[in-house]
């Protein structure tokens, strides 16, 4: 999504959160996650690729320090924009990453089953995007199976 039109300052901000996330000092990677995602909304039009970005990346500093409820609620609204836009692996990355965070942050909130559930609808909705269906069943197998096996869960 190299064509959109994203703020110097939403961008700066975006890399603050990801050198700070990278020395682990979370709330400030919150504090310039949280500017870039607002700077990014206020454009017009919306870098609406940049901004699941913003959201993925919040949704899964917020879900590290246990906000498991906003975290799951970034991570749904990536979930939905990502969904909307032309599938490549830039974007199926965040997507991905982003139905994997839902899924910790409903783990977190006690719901394992629906985590499961999630992960699950995540494998069956990328299977329509043209050579996703090999990646998508190696990165949800993966998530599948670490979560039954931290959960003892044999079958849902």
């Amino acid at each position: 999504m190299s064509t959109e039109q994203i703020p110097d300052k939403a961008l700066n901000d975006y890399d603050e959160a990801l050198a700070a996330i990278r020395v682990s000092d979370f709330p400030q990677a919150i504090a310039s996650g949280r500017l870039a995602l607002h700077e990014a909304q206020q454009t017009d039009p919306q870098p609406r690729f940049f901004i699941c970005r913003c959201q993925c990346l919040l949704s899964n500093v917020l879900g590290r320090l246990g906000e498991y409820k906003e975290a799951g609620e970034l991570a749904q609204e990536a979930i939905f924009v990502c969904s909307l836009l032309p599938m490549d692996e830039d974007v199926f990355d965040v997507w991905a990453k982003s139905v994997i965070y839902r899924s910790a942050a409903l783990c977190g909130l006690g719901d394992h089953l629906s985590a499961i559930a999630a992960l699950k609808a995540g494998k069956r909705q990328v299977r329509g995007f043209p050579g996703m269906t090999a990646l998508a069943d190696r990165v949800f197998d993966d998530q599948l199976s670490l979560l039954r096996q931290r959960f003892g869960i044999l079958e849902e």
